[in-house]
């Protein structure tokens, strides 16, 4: 036998040669027998389109991912396909599903051209191949309230690398503990990604409360040595400064008795912890320096003109006896010893008070004479009132002007006696000197009667 053309033929001398021609063939088959005769047929091979291979590399993909499967050609006309497993692919008769698996998964294709067909299969594996790598299990740590001004340090966990979002108000985005100081409530949004670059995210709230509005009330004024009332509102809870002229440092409204004056700083705190702060001043006015004058002694029926300093406004009590209640320096002219009371207020008001004695003192009253009889009547000298005046001296003299009784301090006790013997009845004088400083010296004469 000899068979023709020769091309795609494992031997052409043999009665049954394997024929694989890269196109549709005619192949003539030339038989000889033994009488050497010969005589030809022919016989057409049809060779059908080549099925497609499919070509895919294994990858690895995040839980969630998606991965399209399939190579390149991706489809050629009259070809079919068929993939499996088909639940968790989109289209398995497509020449490139996309597939979307939720565990690693080997995915088999069967593409069939005419007649012939051929299978491949691709693996889905680990990295981006259809290994399904689980997603990081991101922590964003939990939500937190801060005040007005504070910062919280933000803590995640769960991936190698971190991305924060929004930007505003942290320290730094790409770091697992940035510092956060938002202004107004937010929500801080953390992507984690892993060593195998599958990320997630989580979500930490910074609540942001408002500072409470603490308010001390207004600035006073108060004479030394008066107590206020202060008066905090806008907190739960309370704390002054300084404490140390203050009655109870721990409430909204201690009283104060500062000594100069003074700024009281009050911290306010609310329920949700947060702090704020105000103050009052309490300005001191100082009362006025006074001085009534010095204490003075006047006779029943004279005047002592009085001298008060220190004030802009004064007021005598009681009124009985003064030329003048309002003025600096009144005429006093009381009828018995007398205390007076000055009230004195200071151009801010402030009010101090002093006092001034006034002693009335008695006229002195003395007989011209004694009759030493011992009858008990009469039978000493009797000065009325003479104690009133402590710092007296007095002296009998006779005509002579010899002395003949002294004492200081009269004792109510001469009784016309000199070294122990009666005088002889007559005339003689005495001399009084009262000492206080306005009475001038009594003198006259006085006379023994038996």
């Amino acid at each position: 036998y000899t068979w023709s053309p020769t091309a795609g033929l494992s031997n052409p001398n043999i009665s049954n040669p394997m024929a694989a021609p890269a196109n549709t063939t005619l192949y003539v088959v030339t038989g000889t027998d033994a009488n050497g005769c010969s005589n030809t047929d022919s016989v057409l091979v049809t060779a059908n389109d080549t099925v497609p291979i499919i070509l895919a590399n294994d990858t690895t993909i995040c839980a969630g991912d998606s991965v399209q499967l399939g190579g390149n050609p991706t489809s050629v006309p009259g070809t079919s396909f068929s993939w499996s497993p088909a639940a968790s692919l989109n289209n398995p008769t497509s020449a490139n599903p996309i597939a979307f698996p939720t565990v690693t998964t080997t995915y088999y294709v069967t593409a069939t051209n005419d007649t012939c067909s051929t299978t491949d299969s691709i693996t889905v594996s680990d990295t981006v191949l259809v290994t399904v790598n689980p997603l990081p299990t991101i922590n964003a740590g939990n939500d937190v309230a801060i005040c007005e001004g504070d910062t919280a340090q933000l803590q995640a966990s769960g991936a190698s690398s971190y991305l924060w979002t929004p930007s505003t108000g942290l320290s730094d985005t790409t770091i697992a503990n940035p510092l956060a100081f938002p202004t107004v409530t937010t929500s801080y949004v953390v992507t984690g990604t892993n060593t195998n670059s599958c990320s997630n995210t989580d979500t930490v709230v910074i609540n942001v409360n408002a500072l409470p509005t603490i308010t001390a009330f207004s600035d006073t004024a108060v004479c030394s040595g008066v107590s206020v009332q202060l008066n905090a509102t806008g907190g739960s809870a309370y704390t002054w400064t300084p404490a140390a002229t203050l009655n109870n440092a721990n409430i909204p409204n201690p009283i104060a008795l500062p000594l100069t004056t003074t700024t009281y700083s009050v911290t306010g705190v609310d329920t949700n912890g947060c702090i704020n702060v105000d103050s009052v001043t309490i300005t001191i006015n100082a009362l006025p320096t006074i001085n009534a004058g010095a204490d003075v002694a006047i006779c029943i029926g004279d005047t002592a003109q009085l001298q008060a300093t220190g004030g802009s406004s004064y007021l005598w009590t009681p009124s009985a006896g003064f030329s003048d209640t309002t003025i600096a320096n009144p005429v006093a002219n009381p009828m018995q010893t007398t205390t007076y009371y000055l009230t004195v207020t200071s151009p801010a008001g402030c009010v101090a008070t002093d006092s001034v004695v006034v002693t009335v003192l008695p006229k002195i009253v003395f007989p011209d004479g004694i009759t030493p009889n011992g009858d008990g009547v009469n039978d000493v000298w009797i000065i009325d009132f003479i104690e009133e005046f402590p710092n007296n001296v007095v002296e009998i003299y006779n005509r002579w002007g010899e002395l003949l009784f002294h004492a200081d301090g009269y004792k109510q006790d001469w009784d016309g006696t000199y070294n122990g013997k009666p005088l002889p009845i007559g005339t003689y004088y005495f001399v009084i000197e009262l000492n206080d400083g306005k009475t001038k010296h009594y003198t006259g004469p006085i006379t023994i009667l038996r």
